[in-house]
């Protein structure tokens, strides 16, 4: 088989296996089940009712603990209930109407301060309200539409939770998956720059945004794992060998982010050893291998050793005593072969997992729920962030302001019958920031003009209602199935399906229809934009500097705690691995907000080179740390020089956090150790992370600063 068409199928394999397929599976079973039923007894209104019952308790399905999902789906269904009564009693009073559309928004928008399952709460309820707008029912045929309504929330609710009974396991196998083979991507990228052909700086790059798609993955799996009572109580193999895994995944992760050199220098000096080719094979070796555990995890296959690295390991060491020989300094190639060892091993470990994961201990249940992010419904929070000066009060407000104009324009100017497609289309696509609102802005458009284009094809040549309906399954799949990665190609595949679904259901023509949904999803669509940039909008330069303040802090700490750890110590371990996922959330964070500066105007891009070098340059003294790391953990003892020396960049760094705060930072440096050379330690690394940390300093001072005097400037004029 050729080897791109192997790819693809590899690819296409993994897409039916994932957990956005089984999703879109579920969803599209949830939502056509009942109409399918009711259109056999005639009964097609209650089974559109149905449906959409369904398709709103859905939204907020999403992976993650089975207590949140089931709170989640239970708190969606009764306020959905409320919201379909509410706005059919007061569509015949449309300037009322319009009242409590804006108050809504408010409200429910204001859902994000609880995390990204409470703000999909509060979007399935406002599609709900937004739905109802446009039809004018008696309080009798009101009751009994928020009733239907209630009925397909109770039947998705009660699929979803049986579908995850079935297979308790299957969504954080899925997950642990998808983070396995995105640190395997990531490992390629780092295999990239021993490739003398291609760019560092590309890689670089690359490497940033690979970093911060980890993150996200990291948390995901976190979430089901550790917030799961049957996965952190179960004694069982399949339990243990997916906590036991992750967790040496993460450790991992940090080993292969250790792996940072002066890539330039080790290609000038080594170009012509043969040395650089063997690093890049056995790193792609060792992507391969950890994606063949990836793939096997995620598609619940068995695993067995693919690569055996003993022969690529003792082949380099070969090399590099060759080059010595030479009298070439080898010492950055034997840092790197070691770090090579220590992926190796770690990778083969989780070969073990697979087989043996009953026979190896595992980290106590309350250690790995300390891992997990806590976003409490505290209304205390909700109070705090009723003022302009939140951005999530600065959201809400926008969506409520926008949304109130766009229903008084369809009240104002002749529309379709389905105007609240306007609406619909704002609600969806205006997001906390710019960037986000921007690129949904882009997606939105060309999915809905390309997907029209696709429906009005599919009505034209296939006239029968048998075909319609396959193509109606199939388009369904596929935009639930695509709704959390592929926001363009969902949107392409939901607009054929609603074409279909009004073919079915009304006697509009279909063109007419069509062009309605394209002409509504501009005007949404240029609301979004136009509110996001006038409407109380949200720079990424107005966030900043709590973006590098939350870095520095982390960094501070994750140094403190590296330090302080003792292998001998469960709660100095514990407490080194929570200041390690700090310290990479928040710098995943830093760069996600460089990657969102650079898709807004141009005259909001506040300092956008200062803020890409700091993010380098972050990225850069994480490496170092992670390698710091593994020196210590192999040998604790430190001689007074070096622990000097490591008080000195803790020092920088806690300095420039504070001149920036203008707060203290009370927790001090400690270290109980015996004082004795740690051979592992070199102090010209030790020199390399002092200048690092003293050009940190100096960029996020620099940066500070400017921001600071552009925001005056800008609130001024």
């Amino acid at each position: 088989m050729p080897k791109s068409l192997e790819q693809s199928s590899k690819q296409l394999k993994q897409f039916l296996y994932s957990q956005y397929f089984s999703d879109g599976f579920r969803i599209t079973l949830g939502i056509l089940l009942p109409s399918i039923i009711c259109y056999h007894f005639n009964y097609i209104e209650v089974g559109i009712t149905l449906s959409l019952g369904a398709l709103g308790t859905s939204i907020p399905d999403n992976p993650g603990p089975p207590e949140h999902r089931r709170n989640a789906m239970l708190i969606t269904i009764g306020l959905s209930f409320l919201m379909a009564i509410s706005t059919g009693l007061l569509t015949y009073y449309p300037w009322v109407l319009a009242l409590f559309i804006g108050v809504s928004c408010f409200l429910l928008s204001m859902l994000n301060i609880f995390g990204a399952r409470a703000a999909a709460v509060g979007v399935s309820v406002l599609v709900v309200m937004v739905l109802g707008i446009d039809t004018q029912l008696t309080w009798q045929q009101t009751f009994l539409y928020a009733t239907f309504l209630l009925g397909g929330g109770i039947w998705y609710f009660l699929l979803s939770i049986i579908s995850q009974g079935l297979l308790p396991y299957r969504a954080a196998e899925q997950t642990l998956g998808e983070c396995i083979l995105e640190v395997a991507a990531f490992m390629r990228i780092k295999a990239e720059f021993y490739n003398e052909d291609s760019v560092i700086d590309e890689n670089y790059k690359k490497t940033l945004n690979q970093q911060v798609i980890i993150n996200q993955q990291q948390q995901n799996v976190r979430d089901i794992l550790f917030r799961t009572r049957k996965l952190l109580n179960d004694t069982s193999l399949n339990g243990r060998k997916l906590v036991l895994t992750f967790v040496d995944l993460v450790d991992l992760y940090e080993q292969i982010n250790a792996t940072h050199y002066k890539y330039e220098s080790i290609r000038l000096t080594f170009a012509d050893k043969g040395i650089l080719e063997l690093f890049h094979k056995v790193i792609i070796k060792l992507a391969e291998e950890l994606e063949h555990i990836g793939e096997g995890i995620h598609n619940h296959q068995k695993i067995r050793v693919k690569h055996d690295f003993l022969l690529d390991l003792t082949l380099i060491k070969s090399k590099i005593d060759t080059t010595e020989r030479e009298g070439v300094n080898v010492l950055v190639l034997k840092r790197i072969l070691i770090n090579l060892r220590n992926i190796a091993y770690r990778v083969n470990r989780m070969h073990d997992y697979q087989h043996k994961a009953n026979e190896l201990s595992i980290l106590r249940s309350k250690d790995l729920t300390r891992f997990v992010d806590r976003q409490l419904i505290d209304w205390n929070l909700f109070r705090a962030n009723l003022s302009l000066t939140s951005n999530h009060c600065r959201h809400a407000a926008r969506v409520a302001i926008v949304c109130l104009l766009a229903y008084v324009f369809t009240l104002t100017v002749s529309e379709g019958p389905h105007s609240y497609w306007i609406l619909l289309t704002i609600i969806v696509i205006l997001k906390p920031g710019y960037s986000l609102t921007k690129q949904r802005n882009i997606e939105r458009i060309i999915g809905t003009v390309i997907g029209g284009i696709i429906g009005l094809g599919v009505l034209t040549f296939f006239p029968t209602d048998a075909a319609r309906f396959g193509f109606l399954v199939l388009f369904m799949l596929l935009t639930f199935s695509f709704i959390r990665i592929k926001y363009v190609v969902s949107v392409l595949f939901m607009t054929p399906y609603i074409l279909i679904v009004f073919s079915f259901t009304t006697s509009y023509n279909d063109s007419t229809v069509a062009w309605e949904r394209i002409i509504d999803t501009f005007i949404g669509a240029g609301a979004a934009i136009l509110g996001s940039y006038f409407v109380f909008p949200s720079w990424e330069s107005y966030q900043l500097k709590t973006a590098v303040v939350d870095t520095l802090k982390s960094n501070v700490n994750y140094l403190k705690k590296m330090v302080e750890r003792s292998s001998q110590n469960q709660e100095s371990q514990s407490a080194y691995r929570l200041s390690r996922k700090a310290s990479y959330v928040s710098s995943a964070n830093l760069t996600t907000a460089f990657q969102r500066m650079l898709s807004e105007p141009k005259s909001k891009q506040t300092q956008a080179d200062l803020l890409y070098r700091l993010v380098v340059l972050n990225n850069q003294l994480n490496s170092y740390l992670a390698t710091l790391s593994y020196q210590l953990e192999a040998n604790e003892n430190l001689s007074d020089d070096q622990l000097k020396q490591l008080r000195s960049i803790w020092f920088v760094l806690k300095e420039t956090y504070e001149k920036i705060t203008c707060k203290e930072l009370l927790f001090k440096l400690s270290r109980n150790t015996s004082l004795t050379e740690n051979d592992l330690v070199q102090n010209d690394f030790l020199r390399e992370i002092h200048q690092t940390s003293v050009n940190i300093r100096k960029t996020a001072l620099e940066l500070i600063q400017l921001n600071t005097h552009s925001l005056k400037i800008h609130t001024n004029t």
